[in-house]
Protein backbone atom coordinates (compact mmCIF):
# COMPACT_ATOMS: atom_id res chain seq x y z
CA UNK A 1 0.00 0.00 0.00
CA UNK A 2 1.17 3.52 -0.82
CA UNK A 3 0.20 6.80 0.79
CA UNK A 4 -0.79 9.90 -1.16
CA UNK A 5 -1.17 13.58 -0.31
CA UNK A 6 -3.66 15.89 -1.98
CA UNK A 7 -1.93 18.47 -4.15
CA UNK A 8 -2.43 22.06 -3.04
CA UNK A 9 -5.14 23.70 -5.10
CA UNK A 10 -6.16 27.35 -4.97
CA UNK A 11 -9.87 28.01 -5.39
CA UNK A 12 -12.12 31.06 -5.23
CA UNK A 13 -15.12 30.98 -2.89
CA UNK A 14 -17.89 33.17 -1.50
CA UNK A 15 -19.73 32.48 1.74
CA UNK A 16 -23.51 32.73 1.46
CA UNK A 17 -24.83 34.92 4.28
CA UNK A 18 -28.32 35.35 2.89
CA UNK A 19 -28.41 39.09 2.29
CA UNK A 20 -29.38 40.94 -0.89
CA UNK A 21 -25.84 42.19 -1.49
CA UNK A 22 -24.63 38.57 -1.37
CA UNK A 23 -27.20 37.61 -4.01
CA UNK A 24 -25.96 40.36 -6.33
CA UNK A 25 -22.29 39.57 -5.65
CA UNK A 26 -22.78 35.84 -6.18
CA UNK A 27 -24.73 36.36 -9.39
CA UNK A 28 -22.10 38.78 -10.75
CA UNK A 29 -19.23 36.45 -9.77
CA UNK A 30 -20.80 33.42 -11.43
CA UNK A 31 -21.66 35.42 -14.58
CA UNK A 32 -18.16 36.94 -14.69
CA UNK A 33 -16.75 33.42 -14.81
CA UNK A 34 -18.75 32.55 -17.89
CA UNK A 35 -21.35 30.39 -16.17
CA UNK A 36 -24.92 31.06 -17.18
CA UNK A 37 -28.08 29.97 -15.38
CA UNK A 38 -26.17 28.24 -12.58
CA UNK A 39 -27.68 30.29 -9.78
CA UNK A 40 -31.34 30.84 -8.95
CA UNK A 41 -33.48 32.26 -6.16
CA UNK A 42 -37.08 31.13 -5.81
CA UNK A 43 -39.50 30.37 -2.98
CA UNK A 44 -37.17 32.27 -0.65
CA UNK A 45 -34.39 29.73 -1.16
CA UNK A 46 -31.15 29.87 -3.12
CA UNK A 47 -30.13 27.13 -5.52
CA UNK A 48 -26.99 26.34 -7.47
CA UNK A 49 -27.16 24.19 -10.60
CA UNK A 50 -24.61 21.40 -10.12
CA UNK A 51 -24.36 18.66 -12.74
CA UNK A 52 -27.84 19.52 -14.07
CA UNK A 53 -29.42 19.29 -10.60
CA UNK A 54 -30.53 22.15 -8.38
CA UNK A 55 -28.71 22.05 -5.05
CA UNK A 56 -30.01 24.27 -2.25
CA UNK A 57 -27.45 26.61 -0.73
CA UNK A 58 -27.97 26.91 3.00
CA UNK A 59 -27.04 29.89 5.12
CA UNK A 60 -23.26 30.00 5.79
CA UNK A 61 -22.41 27.51 3.00
CA UNK A 62 -19.45 28.41 0.82
CA UNK A 63 -19.85 28.44 -2.94
CA UNK A 64 -16.59 27.23 -4.42
CA UNK A 65 -15.34 27.64 -7.97
CA UNK A 66 -13.42 24.45 -8.77
CA UNK A 67 -10.38 24.01 -10.96
CA UNK A 68 -12.49 23.17 -14.02
CA UNK A 69 -14.66 26.27 -13.55
CA UNK A 70 -17.60 24.44 -12.02
CA UNK A 71 -19.35 25.77 -8.93
CA UNK A 72 -20.43 23.72 -5.92
CA UNK A 73 -21.64 24.37 -2.35
CA UNK A 74 -19.51 23.35 0.63
CA UNK A 75 -20.48 23.26 4.32
CA UNK A 76 -18.32 25.55 6.50
CA UNK A 77 -17.04 22.63 8.62
CA UNK A 78 -15.78 20.83 5.49
CA UNK A 79 -14.53 24.06 3.88
CA UNK A 80 -12.24 24.94 6.80
CA UNK A 81 -10.88 21.37 7.01
CA UNK A 82 -10.04 21.50 3.30
CA UNK A 83 -8.98 25.11 2.65
CA UNK A 84 -7.12 27.91 4.34
CA UNK A 85 -7.33 31.56 3.37
CA UNK A 86 -4.38 33.03 1.51
CA UNK A 87 -3.50 36.70 1.31
CA UNK A 88 -2.90 38.41 -2.04
CA UNK A 89 0.84 38.66 -1.33
CA UNK A 90 0.97 34.87 -0.69
CA UNK A 91 -0.62 34.02 -4.03
CA UNK A 92 1.33 33.34 -7.17
CA UNK A 93 0.33 31.23 -10.14
CA UNK A 94 2.36 28.17 -10.87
Amino acid sequence: MKKYRMLPVIVEAIQWLGVTSDTKALSAWISLNGAKNQFDVHDGKVYLLVNDKEVEIELSDYIVKGQSGNFYPCKPSIFWKTYEEIKDDQYHEI
